[in-house]
């Protein structure tokens, strides 16, 4: 079904408008036009949608306190001072008591969080849940038991390519504004916007402070919240988070009592690629080739092997790696998910079990000491939970770095970070923090690590 629209205006005469709704295309042309038949016809227009929905969307100010100088000048009267740093988006109200959705992004880093409606009310808020690898965050409101209006959350798999959509946001900070477009694309994962999503793409006009807002069918209903641009302005390419993981986060965190675990996925792989594709006897590229296992887990169990190619998920074929893991961010621990498998190029289905990421071998978070590189770093081992909880890439052990204080020798240095993963050490494979702390007694000036940093391998050379 489509609308179809045609104005028409002649000189001295009031507009002629013909508008055709909910009419097949073939059809839509052959209908002859003619006069509306009313004020009505001619004053059609989605304000009455904008204006049940506005109340709903929020305006977000974030404040971060941060020590430093007020001005350039060294004095001790400034020095030490705390300077406070201000961000805005927007946020859509999804449940009368107050709980709002946004982007992780938008309250990232914040000390203080404030929500504005549109009657110029105005709330702190804490946070719910917050996760950047999906980037999406729940606020609650502090209200003392005030009713919010609410927005109601629809089946963004309805959607599809054409349907019109409005976007309602606070762009820019210059107060709550609508645009309209159409949905562009659906499952968009290849964008490498965040580490796990599945968008939507739309061309309503969507820029810089939008980030959190509704975007809204034309039901008045939120299908995706407002995520990203493609560029550094609205260029026709906006990115929404799909309203049905919205609702199935919401309802797992609510059942949680705040403690979402995602599942662990237990599975390393990658998108297949043509050469790899024809090395398997595949003329279709769509699929996952799985490339390790971690032992001991469901895949494991189930019989999943190195070589054998995920082209399923619940039934829908998947394209890519990145479809793959948001199956596995849209399910919860005690789910299931039904995966189709190519095995030598025989095709078979298996249920697998999610459970949360196991915590083995244990943490055993350690901060270091001595005369070393890694002087006053916390180091944690690496186990599936830590690879989870910090969207670690092309690990499966290893030690990790957590904090790399201010004024400690590894921060003047400026060769770790927290995130980096050491597996080796002066030309010795790392496993464990006590392999660390047994390197870190010998007495050299020559150090050499190799770490994987967002993903990648890189070497560290350093004489202390």
């Amino acid at each position: 079904m489509v609308f179809c629209f045609q104005r028409l205006f002649l000189f001295g005469v009031a507009p002629i408008a013909a508008l055709v709704l909910f009419v097949p295309m073939g059809l839509a042309q052959d209908i002859q036009r003619q006069v509306p038949g009313g004020v009505g016809e001619v004053m059609w227009s989605f304000a009455p949608l904008v204006r049940e929905a506005s109340p709903a969307v929020v305006n977000i100010e974030t404040n971060s306190l941060r020590t430093g100088r007020l001005n350039g000048f060294l004095s001790p009267f400034d020095d030490n001072r705390l300077r406070q740093s201000d961000a805005l988006g927007s946020g859509v109200i999804v449940s009368v008591d107050g709980i709002v959705v946004t982007n992780a992004h938008v309250i990232a880093g914040a000390d203080e969080i404030e929500v504005i409606l549109t009657n110029n009310d105005r709330y702190f808020a804490r946070v719910l849940y917050e996760d950047e690898r999906t980037d999406i965050a729940f606020l609650k409101l502090e209200a003392n038991g005030a009713q919010f209006p609410v927005l109601s959350i629809g089946n963004s798999d309805t959607l599809q390519i054409g349907d019109f959509v409005l976007a309602i946001g606070n762009p820019f900070g210059i107060g709550q504004s609508t645009s309209m477009g159409i949905v562009s694309a659906l499952n968009r994962t290849d964008l490498d916007v965040i580490d796990t999503g599945s968008f939507i793409q739309t061309d309503a006009a969507i820029n810089p402070g939008n980030s959190g807002g509704a975007l809204i069918n034309i039901k008045g209903e939120l299908v995706g919240i407002n995520s990203a641009i493609l560029g550094r302005s609205s260029a026709g390419i906006g990115l929404a988070i799909p309203s049905n993981f919205v609702r199935s986060t919401l309802t797992a965190l609510q059942a949680s009592d705040g403690k979402l675990v995602r599942p662990w996925m237990s599975i390393a792989g990658r998108s297949l690629d043509r050469q790899t594709a024809a090395a398997l006897g595949m003329r279709d590229l769509s699929g996952v080739l799985i490339e390790s296992i971690f032992p001991g887990s469901p895949a494991e169990s189930l019989g999943l092997a190195e070589g054998d190619v995920i082209v399923g998920v619940d039934g829908e074929e998947i394209e890519n790696f990145d479809e793959l893991k948001f199956a596995f961010a849209n399910k919860f621990v005690g789910d299931q998910l039904a995966l189709t498998v190519l095995t030598r190029g025989d095709a078979q289905e298996v249920v697998l079990d999610l459970i949360a990421p196991p915590e083995t071998p244990a943490r055993n978070a350690t901060q270091l000491f001595g005369r070393h590189p890694l002087e006053g770093v916390t180091v944690v081992n690496v186990n599936p939970a830590v690879i989870e909880e910090n969207g670690l890439n092309n690990v499966s052990k290893g030690v990790m770095i957590e904090e790399v204080p201010a004024n400690s020798v590894a921060a003047r240095l400026r060769s770790f970070r927290a995130g980096d993963v050491i597996i080796s050490m002066q030309r010795t494979p790392i496993d464990l923090v006590d392999d660390i702390l047994e390197l870190t007694q010998q007495r050299t000036r020559r150090w050499e690590f190799e770490l994987i940093r967002e993903g990648r391998l890189i070497s560290v050379r350093t004489t202390f």
